[in-house]
């Protein structure tokens, strides 16, 4: 329980603010900054534990401002199950390779808040598995610790997961970089991702607005999606491999705008070779424009 609005600052690579492991709780007020000054840094972890609204309050900001290490920052990261509620939640500095993170059955619940997503290299995250030490392809060792990696930088990202956003502003200018990336889900797990009212800019070479990989579904209601000169697209839905599972979106009196010459409105390529479901993407009012040239 902290009185005052916190402000804390990790100047070591892969360091983490606030971490609940296990049923650890929270009391802090809003208002509050974490700033990781090493690479590589987390501001919040939720690992099998509850925050529930109010619990955090409004206006957290985590500034991820590193430059050490192969891999970049994230703000928040839940998994094993964890829930968690912000509102006005503010992710960002020139590390920041994702905002928010959700894999292993985990549930976020976003209100408000900018999520700004600049770094070139993808996030990663430690969490506590064993009482041993162990040495990773970083270099670093953490104890008693384990690492994740993903190659996809994006301001939200879910695995097997659930993240729903309201009134969130996402703006991503990485390379390769994804406003929302719905992935790596199980035949069991659905990675979901559900935005209204929301805001998506992504301005990177190579991105995507919003992504549905495999088994994943991404939808968007009321929600402006905007693709800048050089990216790839507003909107991906995709799957490969054998036996791969299918995407789905759902897109909702949204605006989906892509620009440039090389940037589709829509992409949906299956790549797998089982035939035995489609990827469906329904599209129900709104715009689907794009300036893509062959």
């Amino acid at each position: 329980t902290v009185a005052a609005p916190l402000s804390l600052t990790m100047t070591g690579r892969g360091g983490t603010g606030i971490s609940l492991h296990n049923g650890g709780t929270i009391s802090l007020p809003g208002a509050s900054l974490l700033s990781a000054n090493g690479g590589g840094g987390i501001g919040l972890m939720v690992d099998g534990s509850t925050v529930a609204s109010g619990d955090i309050g409004s206006g957290l900001t985590v500034d991820l401002t590193g430059t050490g290490g192969s891999n970049s920052g994230t703000g928040v990261v839940a998994r094993s199950g964890a829930n968690v509620a912000l509102t006005g939640l503010i992710v960002r500095g020139a590390d920041a390779g994702a905002g928010v993170w959700a894999r292993d059955g985990s549930t976020v619940n976003l209100s408000g808040g900018t999520i700004t997503i600049a770094s070139q290299r993808s996030p990663n995250f430690y969490f506590y598995t064993s009482p041993s030490a162990v040495m990773f392809d970083t270099g670093l060792s953490f104890a008693p610790s384990a690492v994740q990696a993903i190659t996809t930088i994006a301001g939200l990202i879910s695995n097997a997961s659930t993240v729903n956003a309201t009134n969130a502003t996402i703006l991503v200018s990485s390379n390769n970089g994804r406003g929302v990336a719905a992935n790596l889900g199980t035949p069991t797990g659905r990675s979901d991702i559900n935005l209204t009212d929301s805001t998506v800019t992504v301005t990177g070479a190579r991105g995507y607005g919003l992504e549905a990989n495999g088994n994943a579904r991404v939808t968007a209601l009321r929600t402006d999606v905007t693709a800048g000169p050089g990216t790839f697209g507003g909107l991906l839905a995709t799957s490969a491999g054998a036996g791969g599972l299918k995407p789905s979106m759902g897109i909702t009196d949204s605006n989906v705008v892509a620009q440039g010459t090389v940037s589709n409105g829509l992409q949906a390529a299956d790549f797998t070779t089982d035939g035995a479901s489609a990827i469906v993407v329904d599209i129900s009012g709104g715009r689907l424009v794009s300036d893509l040239q062959e």
